[in-house]
């Protein structure tokens, strides 16, 4: 992806708004379509950690609960403040029924949620 011209030349303004339209298709439950807007909005840009948190949700919904938890691990490891990307990594760890790192997860989300910005 490093060698891509067109991610390095990337809008950041127009790549916000293709993601707000996966996060669109998203909500209306449009997976196939919010899955393939989170994958150009990393083609543009890899390390935004909310197309790589969301993307791990639409895996979790389609029931691949290991995928999930590899995605949102990443956009956890780029953005580690997060107690949404915490709380959602612990549901895919339950689904593999790794409950220890679930609690774990949980503690951590615990944690942000309650800690000053």
């Amino acid at each position: 992806m490093a060698d891509d011209p067109q991610a390095a030349n990337a809008d950041p303004g127009e790549t916000l708004a293709i993601f707000q339209l996966g996060l669109q298709a998203h909500r209306q439950g449009r997976l196939d379509e919010a899955e393939a807007i989170y994958d150009e909005v990393l083609r543009r840009s890899p390390d935004t950690a909310d197309a790589l948190h969301l993307k791990g949700l639409v895996q979790q919904q389609r029931g691949r609960p290991e995928a999930a938890r590899d995605l949102i691990a990443r956009a956890i490891a780029r953005n580690p403040r997060s107690p949404v990307f915490h709380a959602n990594h612990a549901n895919a760890l339950v689904a593999l029924r790794r409950f220890d790192e679930a609690l774990a997860a949980l503690d951590a989300a615990e944690a942000l949620a309650g800690a000053p910005p």
